[in-house]
């Protein structure tokens, strides 16, 4: 039982290592924050503002709001991990 729950922990360490590399600001972004750049939207070429999650003149979804469209995985993350803790427990979850 107790490989089984140091896979369990590492198999959550995994899933969160690649969830946080999934989030993290890409090389664009660090670049264009920290050098205070102009940023055009990639479909109708308009100055927007980084901070915005989608261009306000075209609805294209910008490099800041595909980052945060996909924060909210990690509550499925967590609520699997414990059906799985729950489930492999003595106690059962069925």
């Amino acid at each position: 039982m107790l490989i089984i729950q140091i896979l369990v922990y590492a198999l959550l360490g995994a899933v969160l290592y690649v969830y946080f590399q999934a989030i993290k600001q890409s090389k664009q972004e660090k670049d264009i924050r920290k050098n205070n750049l102009d940023y055009h939207c990639f479909r109708c070429k308009k100055l927007i503002s980084i901070n915005d999650k989608k261009c306000p003149s075209c609805e294209f979804s910008t490099i800041y709001g595909n980052r945060k469209s996909k924060e909210w995985t990690i509550i499925i993350i967590v609520i699997t991990w414990l059906f799985i803790v729950k489930k492999l427990s003595n106690q059962g979850l069925f």
